[in-house]
């Protein structure tokens, strides 16, 4: 068994970049219909990715 993790847990990475793909294309296309800059969009987007991204890892290195 992997350190602070589980075996079954393998397509983490994956799932953590595909949370990345739909937070940085989501955020900015509600951006649009919201009509925020879209400089602003692609941040917050980003934000949000790297957020999601982060906390799949801690989250899958904690066990839960």
């Amino acid at each position: 068994m992997a350190r602070g993790g589980n075996d079954h847990d393998r397509n983490r990475l994956i799932r953590a970049l595909a949370y990345f793909v739909v937070a940085f294309l989501a955020t900015p296309a509600l951006g649009v219909v919201f009509r925020v800059e879209v400089g602003i969009s692609f941040l917050m987007g980003g934000a949000l990715g790297i957020c999601l991204v982060v906390t799949t890892f801690v989250l899958a290195s904690i066990g839960l």
